[in-house]
């Protein structure tokens, strides 16, 4: 297989592992409780580790830099300075990684699905997701 063709391949596990994401956080009551967190947090793993080897296949592949990730960049580091300086470790340490998990799922999205048929893919599933979502609660009555 050429590079291309693989680099096509790691687009598309970058757009299913982002779409899984959307899907299983919402139906999975928000991913609030530790759980269903762990998945989204394995999820988001896999992710980076896909658009990691974008990188390495693809050596024209470009970092977009919009002013608006110096702000998430920036928010990342408080996160991680006030984990270092929290009373209490174990909440700290678990919206820090919260933080570093959003964090990371913005640099992905925003390098990776910023094609049309993407960002269209996208939003159909959002968009049916929350069909879905209020149609199950229109039935539950």
């Amino acid at each position: 297989m050429d590079r291309e063709r693989l680099d096509g391949w790691c687009e598309r596990g970058v757009l299913g592992l982002v779409l899984a994401i959307l899907v299983y956080s919402p139906l999975a009551l928000g991913s609030v409780d530790l759980p269903q967190f762990v998945v989204v947090e394995w999820l988001t793993v896999a992710l980076v580790s896909v658009w990691g080897c974008r990188f390495w296949l693809n050596p024209k592949h470009r970092l977009l830099w919009p002013p608006v990730c110096w702000a998430v960049l920036l928010f990342m580091g408080y996160a991680v300075g006030r984990y270092l300086t929290a009373e209490v470790e174990y909440a700290a340490r678990q919206e820090m990684i919260q933080v570093l998990i959003y964090g990371f799922l913005f640099f992905a999205v925003l390098n990776n699905l910023h094609r049309l048929e993407s960002t269209q893919v996208v939003g159909m599933t959002v968009l049916f997701l929350a069909m879905a979502i209020a149609m199950y609660r229109w039935c539950s009555f």
